[in-house]
Formats: structure tokens, C-alpha cells, sequence
């Protein structure tokens, strides 16, 4: 995965741009829509929680968690049958949710 200064540069500026939007939104009153998203893989299970929780210390109006796509030939290497012990975690993380910011999991994908 990414690591390093560069990736916590560019973590950090992305973080600053969200902010932004999200108080330039709730400033002028914006009837738009602001979220963001994880694609999880089994491997990322434990970021779950600190997803949700990222969400809502932005404010943004919604945070998506969805499974990985791997293609037809299995490219990534994507263990379907893992995503079962996310479970638990992702119930937490729905059950985050609050007025401001919804916590949205796809089950059906999951």
C-alpha cells in the first residue's frame, strides 16, 4: 500500500480539501451532497471503525463502505469468503451514524 511522506502529504491535503467543501457547504447554505468512500478489502478490516469515525469528524453528509471488485481472472487476489469476519465491525460502523453524517454499508455486496 502507500506509504511515507508523500502519501500522508496527499492524505492531508485531500483532508483539508473535504473540510473545506464541507464548511463551504454548510457556509452558503449548498443544497449538494458531499461523502466519501472505502473499498474494503479483507486486509483493511481494522480500518473500518477509523472510516466511519473519519466521516463524521469531517461532517460530510454521507461515508460508503463497499467491497472490492476484483475482475473475472481474480487479479487482486480478492478472498471473497473473508469479508464475513468484517461483519461485526461493519454493523459498528452503520451504527455510527448520526443526524449530520450516515454511515452507509453495501450489504448486498458484501
Amino acid at each position: 500500500m502507500f506509504k511515507g511522506p508523500e502519501h500522508t502529504k496527499v492524505f492531508d491535503r485531500a483532508m483539508s480539501h473535504i473540510k473545506y467543501a464541507v464548511d463551504l457547504k454548510k457556509k452558503n447554505n449548498l443544497n449538494v451532497t458531499l461523502g466519501i468512500q472505502m473499498v474494503l478489502t479483507p486486509d483493511l478490516i481494522d480500518e473500518i471503525i477509523d472510516f466511519a469515525k473519519l466521516a463524521l469528524d469531517l461532517g460530510v453528509d454521507y461515508g460508503v463502505i463497499k467491497h472490492c471488485s476484483d475482475d473475472e481472472v481474480g487479479t487482486l487476489g480478492i478472498d471473497y469468503s473473508k469479508y464475513e469476519e468484517s461483519y461485526k465491525k461493519l454493523e459498528i460502523a452503520e451504527s455510527l451514524s448520526n443526524e449530520e453524517t450516515k454511515i452507509i454499508v453495501k450489504w448486498d455486496k458484501i
